[in-house]
This record gives C-alpha cells, structure tokens and sequence, in this order.
C-alpha cells in the first residue's frame, strides 16, 4: 500500500474522529486485531477502499426513516497492522490505540490455521488477554487526556 503523505494525513484524521482501534480474543484463544472508519457518506468509503483497499459494509437504518443508513470501512489482521504502521506519524487522538495494537500484533506468536480451534496456552492467553485489556482502557469513554505533541 503506498499512498502519498496528504491522503495518509487525512485518513488518520478520519480514523482519530470516526474511527475506532480494537483487539478481542475468540475460538479458544485467537487474536484479533481491527479497525474501523465509520460514516453515512458512501462515497467516502468507496475513496478509502479505492485507496488502501479494505472492505466497505452497510447498515441500514430500519429503526427511524430519518437516520440515513451507515457505511463503515476497515481492516483486520496483517493489513490493518501494515495500515496502523502507515498511518502513525499522523495519528493524534487514537496513537496510543494504534502503537499498542501493532505491539500485540507484532509480539504474538500465531495461532497455526490447522491449530485455531484448538486452546491456545494459558500463558499465551494472559498476555493477549493483557493486550486486550489495555485496549479497553484506552478505548473507554470518559475525559481525554491531555494533548502530547
């Protein structure tokens, strides 16, 4: 993925205000590492796949006639760590998130395909249970913390 710096810039504005970084655990112990841009304008997301690739989903808004229908656009696993890694410098609001997804997901040891059913150690899930955990610190709600440049 190569963009230039100005559409680098403005998509960790998008991702820093629409955005959101997560990192969970399933099927006995796999980590997931992803990200997402969420918005009602389609075109934007159609812009964000065409440049950096990723899926566009829609939502549609059954419950009020008025609410338009959402789109939302990301990645998961290795290509949203290459995307993190891409977009760092840029990243004011969600740096933090982003550094430590890319951490857990560098410092992980892979869940072999044949094996990712099977538990992994309880060793190995304390510590993505550890990256997981700090991720929900990072990602509560509540006051920003101050602005460090």
């Amino acid at each position: 993925m190569v963009a230039d710096t100005t559409k680098l810039a403005y998509t960790a504005g998008l991702l820093d205000g629409e955005g959101t970084i997560y990192l969970r655990i399933v099927d006995g112990g796999t980590l997931v590492l992803r990200l997402t841009i969420v918005n009602t304008n389609e075109l934007l997301m159609q812009w964000l796949q065409l440049n950096f690739g990723g899926n566009v989903t829609r939502s549609r808004s059954d419950k009020n006639p008025k609410h338009k229908d959402l789109w939302a656009w990301g990645f998961s696993g290795n290509a949203a760590v290459d995307f993190l890694k891409s977009i760092l410098p840029y990243l004011v609001i969600k740096k933090a998130q982003a550094q430590l997804g890319v951490e857990a997901w560098d410092n992980r040891q892979p869940t072999p395909r044949g094996e990712r059913l099977k538990p992994v150690s309880a060793e190995v899930l304390a510590e993505r249970a550890g990256f997981v955990e700090l991720m929900h610190g990072l990602n509560r709600k509540g006051p920003v913390p101050a602005c460090q440049s």
